[in-house]
């Protein structure tokens, strides 16, 4: 059912238009299944039917939180470095 309704769009395309940036294929790759998983969750657990559009805002909040914490290790890196 979920690769039915990624089907009907593309989910991709809505992910970057949502989070106004370009996903990479490993950025992609790597949000997909923890977004999927998070969408399954917040249905199971609100009786709701979410689908391909809700699917790609939490992929684009899952890459943006990826680029975070990708920053914030390089940053805290530089700083251990540092001392």
């Amino acid at each position: 059912m979920m690769e039915a309704m990624t089907n009907a769009f593309n989910l991709r395309a809505a992910a970057e238009e949502n989070a106004g940036i370009h996903i990479s294929d490993e950025e992609y790759r790597l949000a997909l299944p923890a977004a999927r998983h998070k969408l399954e969750y917040i249905n199971n657990l609100s009786g709701a039917h979410h689908g391909g559009p809700y699917l790609a805002a939490l992929i684009a909040d899952a890459v943006k939180a990826q680029r975070l914490a990708k920053y914030l290790d390089t940053v805290n890196s530089l700083q251990e470095t540092a001392r």
